[in-house]
């Protein structure tokens, strides 16, 4: 008769985000949450190379010398052949000394393991102090939005369907970072 009955789906409504959350959980545990730029502070690059062959793998053997943990990630449509690089700030440099020596390593990294041409069509700078100032903000947006949203709801219906409202937004946030820890992408301001 064309109705869905959703209670009948009732279990697999509940397990299935438990599975994801758990596996995410994991994921966090074993590889971390990657930090976009925003938060962690580094030198972003990105590198468009000119003909095929550049793989997102070759790109992160290519920089894996580089001192600290970095980051590659496909930028774009895969025929754009753009990958995103961040490398950790070289203790002792700040401000565009900083993005300059981030931007010279990662360039001497890719000429040295003879990928193909590429250039730096972007790069950017954030200090550890912004990007630590930036979570606790974050952080704090997020636990105020909750609050804000439990009040009106509170205030406006009932305190009960505020509890299942937030109940419902923590839920869809839990699935959102797991499904961000399982893809491997970046946790950054415009996520």
């Amino acid at each position: 008769t064309g109705i869905f009955d959703f209670t009948r789906r009732g279990a697999a409504a509940i397990v299935l985000p438990m599975v994801i959350v758990c596996a995410g959980v994991a994921a966090m545990a074993t590889r971390g949450l990657a930090l976009g730029v925003d938060f962690s502070g580094g030198t972003l690059v990105v590198a468009k190379f000119a003909q095929p062959g550049a793989t997102e793998n070759a790109v992160r053997r290519a920089v894996a010398a580089l001192p600290g943990d970095e980051v590659v990630q496909r930028y774009g449509a895969a025929g754009e052949r753009q990958f995103l690089i961040r490398v950790p700030i070289v203790e002792g440099t700040e401000g565009s000394a900083a993005l300059d020596v981030g931007v010279q390593q990662v360039t001497q990294a890719l000429d040295a393991s003879a990928m193909p041409l590429f250039e730096i069509v972007e790069r950017e700078l954030v200090s550890a102090a912004i990007g630590g100032d930036l979570q606790w903000r974050g952080i704090y947006a997020t636990v105020a939005s909750v609050g804000a949203i439990a009040t009106y709801i509170g205030i406006r219906f009932r305190f009960a369907f505020a509890m299942g409202a937030i109940a419902a937004t923590v839920h869809d946030v839990l699935v959102t970072v797991a499904c961000l820890a399982l893809a491997g992408y970046d946790l950054s301001l415009n996520v």
